[in-house]
Formats: C-alpha cells, sequence, structure tokens
C-alpha cells in the first residue's frame, strides 16, 4: 500500500493482519522483535496512554510489529484497569489500539465493553473490538461476531471470520461454513481457515465443495486444501486426489502436500505416479515420506535409480525412504553407500541410520572405510543409531562391534 494512503485506510489493513489475512505467520516470525517492556508494578493511567498513543502510530497492530503496542501488552493484567475507560475516549485510533492491546492481553473483564464496541461508528473501532473478542471469547462473543458477519465492511466481515475460527466454539462451525459461500474471495478463504483449525467434521464436505468449484479462486482452493489436511478427516482424501488434477499448479501443489499431512495410505498409488512429473515431483516425494507407507518404496527407489531428478529432490527421496523404516527398505538402500557420488553415499547413509536396522552395520562399516570425511561421518552417526554406541570414527572398534567382539 503506497504512503500517500488515508490513515484509516491503513488502520483497516493493518487490523485485517491482525488475524492472519494478509500476512502469513511466516511473516510474522521474520518480523522485528518488541522491545522489552517496563515492569513497574501499578502502572498510571497517563502511563498508559501516552503508551497507547505511541501505538496509534504504527501501522500494524499487533504487539510483535508495534513495540509501543508490545509495551502495553507485557504489562498484562496490572494496565487493564487503565485501559478500560480508554475504550471510550474520543480519539478513534486510541480506542482501535486500547481494543487491540486487551485482545492480546486476553482481558476478561474488557468483554463487555469490547461487545459494546460492535456498535461504535468507526469501522477501524469495530474491526478492532471484533479481534479482541476473538482473543478473549467472553460469554456471548459467538453470536455477535457471527451477527458482524453480515456488516457491509469486507474488513469487518474478514476479522469476523476469523475471530469465530479463533473461539474454538462448536457455534461458529455453521457460521463459517456460511461464509464459504460468501461473494468476497478473501471471506472464503478465511472461512475456510478458520474451519480446518476447528477440527470439526461438519465443515469437510462444504470445504470439499469449495474446493472443487472451478469459479472460485486458486487462492480460495489452496485454503481448502489446507483446511482439510488440518482437519485429519479421511473424507477429505478423495476430495484432494480430486484436486491434484486442477488446473492451477498453486492448488495441485497444495493438494499434495495436504494428503502428506493428511497421512491416508489411499494417496499413495496417485501420488507414485506424480513423482514422475518434475514440476510436482518434490511435494510428491515429501508427501510419501510423511504417509510412510511401504507402497511407496517402488516409486521412490525408481526415482533414486534413474536420477532424472535434480539432487535436492533425490535427497528428498532418500529422506522419504528412511521414513518408511523397514528391512525391506534398509537393504534397497545399501547399494547407494559404494556410489561414487559421495553425496548419494551420505544420503543412504542418514536413511540407513533413520531406519536403524542392524541388518545395515556391515554395510555401513564400509562406507566408513571410505576417504570422504561426510561419508565416513553420517557412517559412523548410522551405526550409534542402530548400536546406541558413540565409537566416532574408529573403525577398529566398530568392527568389534559388528562382528560380535564388542558387547
Amino acid at each position: 500500500m503506497g504512503h500517500h494512503c488515508l490513515p484509516h485506510t491503513r488502520l483497516a489493513v493493518s487490523l485485517a493482519l491482525i488475524g492472519g489475512l494478509i500476512a502469513s505467520p511466516a511473516t510474522w516470525a521474520a518480523a522485528p522483535t518488541a522491545k522489552p517492556a517496563s515492569k513497574t508494578k501499578g502502572v498510571g493511567r497517563r502511563a498508559v496512554l501516552e503508551q497507547i498513543k505511541e501505538a496509534t502510530a504504527c501501522n500494524i497492530l499487533h504487539p510483535q510489529r508495534c513495540p509501543a503496542l508490545a509495551d502495553v501488552v507485557e504489562l498484562g493484567a496490572s494496565a487493564v484497569p487503565q485501559l478500560l475507560p480508554l475504550l471510550h475516549d474520543n480519539s478513534v485510533t486510541v480506542r482501535a489500539a486500547t481494543a487491540a492491546a486487551l485482545g492480546h492481553i486476553a482481558a476478561p473483564e474488557a468483554g463487555t465493553a469490547l461487545l459494546a464496541l460492535l456498535d461504535d461508528p468507526n469501522e477501524n473501532v469495530r474491526v478492532a473490538a471484533i479481534g479482541a473478542l476473538g482473543r478473549i471469547n467472553p460469554e456471548g462473543a459467538v453470536e455477535a461476531l457471527a451477527r458482524a458477519l453480515g456488516a457491509k465492511s469486507v474488513n469487518e466481515k474478514l476479522m469476523a471470520t476469523v475471530a469465530l475460527g479463533q473461539t474454538g466454539s462448536p457455534g461458529a462451525v455453521m457460521p463459517l461454513i456460511s461464509s464459504l459461500s460468501h461473494f468476497h474471495p478473501k471471506v472464503r478463504a478465511a472461512a475456510a481457515r478458520a474451519l480446518g483449525a476447528m477440527r470439526d467434521r461438519r465443515a469437510t464436505l462444504p470445504i470439499g465443495t469449495l474446493l472443487a468449484d472451478p469459479t472460485n479462486r486458486w487462492p480460495v482452493r489452496v485454503a481448502a486444501c489446507e483446511s482439510l489436511a488440518r482437519m485429519g478427516d479421511p473424507d477429505g482424501a478423495a476430495m484432494l486426489l480430486m484436486a491434484t488434477s486442477d488446473p492451477e499448479p498453486q492448488v495441485r501443489l497444495a493438494a499434495i502436500r495436504a494428503l502428506g499431512q493428511l497421512g491416508d495410505p489411499v494417496a499413495v498409488p496417485l501420488l507414485s505416479l506424480l513423482v514422475r512429473d518434475p514440476a510436482l515431483a518434490s511435494a510428491s516425494i515429501e508427501a510419501l515420506g510423511r504417509i510412510a507407507h511401504m507402497d511407496a518404496l517402488p516409486a521412490l527407489l525408481r526415482v533414486l535409480t534413474e536420477r532424472k531428478l535434480p539432487p535436492e529432490t533425490l535427497k528428498l527421496a532418500f529422506v522419504a525412504m528412511g521414513a518408511l523404516r523397514s528391512p525391506s527398505t534398509a537393504t534397497a538402500l545399501k547399494p547407494f553407500l559404494l556410489d561414487a557420488d559421495p553425496k548419494i553415499a551420505t544420503w543412504a547413509a542418514d536413511a540407513l541410520g533413520r531406519i536403524a536396522d542392524e541388518s545395515s552395520s556391515e554395510a555401513l562399516l564400509g562406507a566408513l572405510k571410505r576417504d570422504e570425511q561426510e561419508v565416513k561421518e553420517m557412517a559412523a552417526w548410522a551405526l550409534q543409531e542402530i548400536s546406541g554406541k558413540n565409537l566416532g570414527l574408529d573403525v577398529e572398534r566398530w568392527e568389534s562391534w559388528v562382528f560380535g567382539k564388542e558387547d
């Protein structure tokens, strides 16, 4: 957003960011850390007011992005008596920042006042109050937030959708399912993600319907894939399998990742075919590793034998092989310890260490005798995983253990 936008518009977008509608969790993780707050007891109202006024200058009213707000939130319950009167301040920005602070403090005594702010004449204050209610979830919040879904403002609808999901209340499920058919794609995507986080299986079919509708923009269909994965309902597997043929590559990749997260072996045959598609190979291999079913072994072994894919994808295939954790997988991996490419031998040793099958010990001892340092170190680590012993790179002591001369 440009620097010439009106302050209220910027604030509305900033408050939407609180709910994670525009910025992802990774964005928050990369955000600047708020400076430590003062630990003084008996905080005065004037001091809190000054901090709130400082927070109103922030573009994003979130503690991770606004040090002044972080200072207030850090004060915790001791700041609540001073904050509550500020909900009635004449300044719109003060009321909004105060509501945000109380929400992040999760002050239950602020519930009634925040519910009243849903009728505030200013949209930005209403949006801030909605976000705070989702975090606090006082009595009556779910019903009030469901009503807020009918607001004219898209910002209010978005925040109400996220807030309903944050309550985790069963009563929020049906209003959120209704929001899946909202005209605005951001509201539909937010509703899908909220329902996924709640893991209520009543939402599986409606989210699957959202995913299957080609008139939905691809970000909405991606949100549907992610939600089906989070819900963990096996009935979502068939819907995700169909989405692997979606015309949009982002949706195909999201469906594949979701199938891996869901962990249902029913996806293994299709994922085994998709590893042949260079654009989908890495995601499919990772998904097969997460599912960790033995039926994936032939496809993964073919990838490693043919070596048509980039090195980083081959490495993923070794990781997936290690996740299968079976003696037959260990048998298939042992020849790769002799590979002329030290990276291949190192990745094979890593996978064998994760399987930790004792039948691999002699082959790993051979790898320990190679010249390449990275292969030797990984082979020693794998032997340690199998034996429970730490003999370092001492070949003679490992030989004694492998051939039964050392307990």
